[in-house]
């Protein structure tokens, strides 16, 4: 069953993202019994990382009388990754509530699906409340690294915390959800030197606010050029911010934090990024408008934006081509629901969260 799912997890991405965005699936709760008659392979390549950023919103259930905004079936997402040829590498995790919830809810479950053991490594074990959350389940949100340790192993002592910048002057953010993470990762696959390559990761939470954009986009940089035995520096999560002036306009031009981020775009001081998603747009595009057109397709929102983003780079003296990516997708909600009902018979018909996985293949 999971062979006949596969066909569903990298299929080109403009393809892929023609498709709805409203959830899909059978009224019932989800079973958790999974139909255990294929192996899920783990990425043996040594010259491509599976990496994904997930806003996973807390792995919320509304309670009566709360707002779709707190609606959630967060283990679609998971029945996905688990279809496809091979589970990710590396995710990178926005809001999640503690680390009690990342690791013996989130975790144990992927672990359980995916057959891999993961390590985690979290911005905020115990985050304050956040008293503006929308519902009791979202007042704790925190951000983190998941990776897959039969690859990859972490380099001690090398996590690190900073905060969004926001409003005027841009000052620190003061919420919890704010608190970035990053950390540096060893890849057993990839002999370097006297030990093994390494790659720098962060995962990022920005305020709803585009006036510091360029100021995040530039501080989320120079964390991952802090760490210097690393060869590459990836990290993504949730920008709350769009790249096109008008998100569901193509061709009214990019916001001046994605001008500055993105590689493709050339912008003057451009902080050499490479996004898998446009990469793959630009590239089977004709045009720019066709290229902004598959952009909008990608949107990651249910209320049509893209914010949700993952970047990866080289470090120069390793490599002065900006990074190679492939297999870009945007988990459609429809999708991941199809996943959950092919495995367990059944769906939930909420989406897995507010906010669409972005994945990609990025290459050493």
């Amino acid at each position: 069953m999971l062979a006949k799912l596969r066909a569903l997890h990298f299929a080109p991405l403009t393809a892929a993202l023609a498709l709805g965005c409203a959830p899909g699936g059978l009224p019932e709760e989800d079973d958790e019994t999974v139909v255990e008659d294929d192996i899920t392979l783990s990425n043996q390549d040594p010259s491509k990382i599976l990496i994904y950023t997930s806003n996973i919103e807390n792995l919320s259930k509304a309670a009566a009388g709360e707002p779709e905004a707190c609606q959630g079936d967060w283990q679609d997402l998971l029945y996905f990754l688990a279809s496809g040829d091979s589970v990710p590498d590396i995710v990178l995790f926005q809001q999640v509530s503690d680390n009690d919830q990342l690791d013996n809810v989130l975790v144990a479950r992927m672990e359980e699906l995916f057959g891999e053991e993961y390590g985690t490594i979290i911005a905020e074990r115990d985050p304050a409340s956040w008293d503006e959350a929308d519902c009791a389940a979202k007042r704790h949100q925190t951000n983190a690294i998941v990776y897959r340790k039969s690859r990859f192993s972490y380099v001690d002592g090398t996590k690190k915390t900073w905060r969004s910048r926001v409003g005027e002057g841009c000052g620190e953010a003061k919420a919890a959800r704010y608190v970035n993470v990053s950390a540096k990762l060893a890849d057993r696959l990839r002999p370097h030197g006297n030990g093994y390559a390494e790659i720098a990761v962060g995962s990022i939470y920005w305020p709803v606010v585009d006036g510091c954009g360029v100021t995040n986009a530039r501080a989320a940089d120079e964390i991952m050029q802090s760490y210097s035995g690393a060869q590459m520096y990836v990290f993504g999560g949730d920008a709350n911010l769009p790249e096109l002036v008008e998100p569901k306009q193509p061709g009214s031009g990019f916001l001046p934090w994605y001008r500055r981020t993105n590689v493709g775009l050339g912008d003057a001081s451009n902080l050499g990024y490479v996004d898998p998603v446009f990469a793959a747009c630009a590239a089977g595009a004709g045009s720019e408008l066709d290229r902004d057109a598959c952009l909008v397709n990608n949107a990651t929102m249910r209320f049509g934006s893209r914010y949700d983003f993952l970047f990866a780079k080289y470090k120069p003296e390793y490599n002065a081509k900006p990074v190679g990516t492939s297999g870009a997708i945007t988990v459609d909600f429809d999708a991941a629901g199809a996943a959950d009902a092919a495995l367990t018979g059944k769906d939930n018909p909420n989406g897995y969260s507010m906010h669409k996985a972005v994945g990609a293949y990025v290459h050493w």
